[in-house]
């Protein structure tokens, strides 16, 4: 697989697929990160320019490796995104990544002043509640303190944060960022949003003062400003070599240029990447071993999946029992923000694509497995891969990546 970091050169806007008309709206809003699928296809398209594609053909008049790697106007090719995740540049040829908190960690609202010993950051667990009633699907549980003593302080989401590859991976094993907060980046530290405010223009068409300001339309659009260093790290696999080390793109509304670079994400200190390794890899057995002992674990969506029964995870019913990777389970409990939408502009057919809702990431979803002893196979086959079919334009445009824990 190849890592690419990818750093704006101007300002970029993403638009969140909501209907927008001068005059009518006043404020054009955005989403960032942008979804994966808007990722590959400024990667394919690319690459198609690299390789002096034909837009009139339906084959693109590619032809050897080329055509297989990116296919045809109907089909898409090889070529496959494992990943998207903001980032940070480490040193000049490496990068680690940024994720989103799981939405089962908690940070105090309360001052530390008023909060009488009550932890930073506090896990969330499924957890029964005695008289308690909710619209939860039947046998769902509520989701309660992780922590042993009574919380008496108010908490939130950590929205306004972002989590190193360290830190996520610690939270995964049920680990507050208490002890690490050097693993905690705040969202401000990597990009800004800026609003910009214009005027909508008189038509070529309209035969007096064309290009002249509308009366009444102004409207405000949703820039992203990239800090220095900072950008996305998109892992691509299926290029086939076709990938330079170094190049540009454009990337969404109104094609704005970026830069792009193959990266490692190993540390740039080479002493760094012996002990990080060895401790990643440790922490992997020991989370392997602890779910395989309780049957207990959980999935953190880090990209988009746009699941056929909204928040639920495909192939769990409505009795909430299905299959995860293969491995027989019953769906506990979850923690799942509002949906995200995924369009976009169908090229071939020139029209939208269909407006789909999506679960964002950060969602966590909590199952029992039926045999503990399912957790080897499960982790080898959908940690850090796609929930989707691997022959499915979900998986190949890096939709449903998820990462596995326990609880």
């Amino acid at each position: 697989m190849t890592h690419l970091f990818i750093q704006p050169t101007d300002v970029l806007v993403f638009r969140d697929g909501r209907p927008f008309d001068a005059g009518s709206d006043h404020l054009a809003s955005g989403v960032f990160p942008p979804p994966p699928p808007t990722l590959y296809g400024a990667i394919r398209s690319a690459l198609l320019a690299q390789e002096g594609a034909d837009f009139a053909t339906p084959d693109f008049g590619l032809t050897g490796t080329a055509k297989e790697v990116l296919g045809t106007v109907k089909e898409p090719g090889l070529l496959r995104i494992a990943d998207v995740a903001l980032g940070r540049a480490t040193s000049d040829s490496a990068a680690e990544r940024l994720y989103a908190p799981p939405l089962d960690l908690l940070a105090r609202k309360t001052s530390a002043a008023d909060a009488h010993g009550d932890p930073a950051y506090l896990m969330t667990v499924p957890q029964a509640h005695p008289g308690m009633q909710s619209n939860l699907p039947e046998g769902m549980l509520l989701l309660g303190p992780a922590s042993p003593h009574r919380i008496g302080t108010f908490y939130e989401g950590m929205g306004e944060c972002l989590l190193t590859e360290k830190g996520f991976a610690s939270v995964l094993s049920g680990t507050t960022p208490e002890a690490f907060t050097k693993s905690l980046v705040a969202r401000k530290s990597v990009f800004e949003v800026e609003r910009r405010t214009s005027v909508a223009l008189r038509a070529a068409a309209s035969k007096d003062f064309t290009g002249t300001a509308q009366e009444g339309n102004l409207f405000t659009v949703e820039f992203i400003r990239m800090h220095h260093r900072h950008g996305l790290v998109v892992t691509v696999d299926g290029d086939d070599g076709l990938l330079p080390d170094t190049g540009m793109l454009r990337l969404g509304g109104e094609g704005r240029p970026a830069s792009f670079s193959k990266v490692s994400l190993e540390p740039p200190d080479s002493n760094d990447i012996v002990a990080e390794r060895a401790a990643i890899e440790a922490q992997r057995e020991a989370l392997v071993a602890e779910v395989a002992r309780t049957g207990r674990v959980k999935m953190v969506l880090t990209t988009l999946a746009p699941f056929a029964h909204g928040w639920r995870p495909d192939g769990f019913g409505d009795d909430l029992r299905g299959t995860l990777g293969d491995a027989p389970a019953r769906l506990v409990s979850a923690a799942v923000a509002r949906p995200a939408t995924l369009g976009g502009w169908d090229i071939h057919h020139n029209c939208p694509y269909p407006a789909r809702p999506a679960a964002p990431a950060g969602a966590v979803y909590f199952f029992q497995l039926d045999a503990p002893s399912d957790a080897d196979a499960l982790f080898a086959r959908i940690d850090g891969n796609s929930l989707f079919s691997p022959d499915s334009d979900e998986a190949k445009k890096g939709l449903g990546v998820v990462r596995l824990g326990c609880w």
